[in-house]
């Protein structure tokens, strides 16, 4: 697949995971990629067991880059979950 079409694809995905939860579980994230590979079978991965396993680990990549993307624009479901965890007061 092409990286252009690759890249617009991974973005139009995180967005759409993202507008029902800013966290999606390991599952959900399996359920987008198998059925990202049902709906198109000529996207699946043939360097992975599981044709689905390359699309997830791109997809949960990508959501993180989303995420924060949308804590520097003050999205506040991100930001209440963006503090650092080692500072102490």
């Amino acid at each position: 697949m092409p990286r252009d079409i690759k890249t617009k694809l991974l973005d139009a995905l995180a967005n759409e995971v993202f507008s029902f939860t800013a966290y999606a579980s390991s599952e959900q994230i399996k359920q987008v990629a198998t059925s990202l590979v049902e709906r198109f079978p000529c996207s699946q991965s043939k360097t992975t067991p599981d044709a689905w396993e390359a699309w997830a680990n791109a997809i949960v990549c990508k959501i993180g880059n989303f995420r924060n993307k949308m804590l520097r624009l003050g999205c506040q479901e991100v930001q209440v979950n963006s503090g650092r965890r080692s500072v102490s007061e």
